[in-house]
């Protein structure tokens, strides 16, 4: 069954794809107003035509916007268990609901980024069938996103 365990895991980690292709660790960055900055991502601000002069940089803090879907800062393996050739794997979304949005030049562009604000939980788990040394996938199920203050 170990040997099971560890198949599952790696599979799971080389593709990627059973989760969404949601494996993703973003780099930290410097925000003034927060004490710890998850760099979500950023958008080229399309309003602005021209381009930003100078190096990359801070320009201004725009408040907290609402995110159109939580967004996943990262995945991480919560438990495993098992119980006859069936084997549970429960993983952790943790995520966002809402951001801090900032102005910057980024490259010449002025540019929006979004740092993770409110964060949510969402619970994620994998059913295998897992017999002789070989598993094969059942199902999923997939809670609710809730408020949760993870580390």
């Amino acid at each position: 069954m170990r040997r099971a365990h560890k198949l599952i895991s790696a599979l799971v980690l080389s593709l990627g794809l059973t989760l969404g292709g949601i494996f993703s660790v973003a780099p930290g960055a410097n925000a003034a107003s927060i004490s710890q900055a998850y760099y979500l991502f950023y958008s080229r601000i399309k309003s602005i035509h021209a381009n930003c002069a100078g190096t990359n940089r801070y320009i201004s803090y725009h408040g907290v916007i609402k995110l159109r879907h939580d967004r996943t800062w990262r995945t991480v393996l919560h438990s495993q268990s098992s119980g006859g050739n069936l084997v549970t794997e429960t993983y952790w979304r943790k995520g966002f609901s809402t951001a801090y949005q900032k102005e910057y030049c980024r490259k010449g562009d002025f540019v929006w980024e979004f740092f993770g604000a409110h964060k949510v939980l969402q619970v994620y788990s994998q059913i295998w069938f897992c017999n002789a040394g070989s598993c094969a996938f059942l199902f999923s199920k997939t809670s609710a996103w809730r408020s949760y203050n993870w580390a």
